[in-house]
């Protein structure tokens, strides 16, 4: 930010003053003093580009709900200092992954180690992938084919069919087979990465954890 020019009139000695911040303009001349308050306006840069997990951490079907996925995944991002604001690429019947995300700039999502997986959010939502999601929130590569939840369809909303056989009840069951909950794969870039296949919801699974710009 550079300081803006202030002149005088040549006729009458004067002297401007400028403090940084919320700036006060000081004119005095003789005795008399006139003062004109202005405040700058700061531009915030949006984030270049939004981080995503699969998280080290494992979990039965019964984690409580979206938006406590979206807890755990903030909760593993803050024990790394990761900062930024984190959801889970999860749905339920009261919300879905597609409802929750934020890109408004349409930035890249990257894995830690900067690894393209998508160029913005519709690019996420398409089906397809650029680069598998491979490392947890240590960096760490998965297996894989390592399971995480999410109940989720490649265009972030909600897989069809009832409750308890694709979101075990709304993450709610931890109980076996016939209840269900879909999960996505990692180092998957098709339609597998989300809708990879549907295990017990006592199956332990991980969490996808994405970075928002909120």
């Amino acid at each position: 930010m550079s300081a803006s020019n202030f002149s005088s009139p040549s006729s009458t000695p004067s002297h401007w003053t400028q403090a940084i911040g919320t700036q006060q303009l000081i004119k005095t001349t003789g005795t008399l003093a006139t003062c004109t308050a202005f405040t700058y306006t700061f531009d915030v840069t949006a984030l270049d580009q939004l981080r995503v997990f699969v998280s080290s951490a494992q979990t039965t079907g019964a984690f409580g709900s979206a938006a406590s996925a979206d807890s755990l995944c903030q909760g593993y991002a803050n024990a790394k200092s990761l900062g930024g604001t984190w959801k889970a690429w999860v749905s339920d019947a009261s919300s879905t992954a597609a409802s929750r995300f934020s890109n408004p700039g349409g930035v890249n999502y990257v894995l830690l180690n900067g690894t393209t997986v998508a160029n913005g959010l519709t690019d996420l939502e398409d089906g397809s992938l650029d680069a598998g999601i491979t490392t947890d929130e240590n960096g760490t590569s998965l297996a894989s084919n390592t399971p995480y939840w999410t109940g989720t369809k490649a265009n972030g909303g909600l897989v069809t069919g009832t409750a308890p056989t694709v979101t075990c009840k709304n993450w709610t069951l931890s109980s076996a087979s016939p209840n269900k909950g879909v999960v996505g794969l990692s180092g998957k870039t098709n339609n597998a990465w989300t809708y990879g296949n549907s295990p017990a919801c006592s199956t332990n699974a991980h969490l996808a954890c994405f970075e928002q710009d909120l």
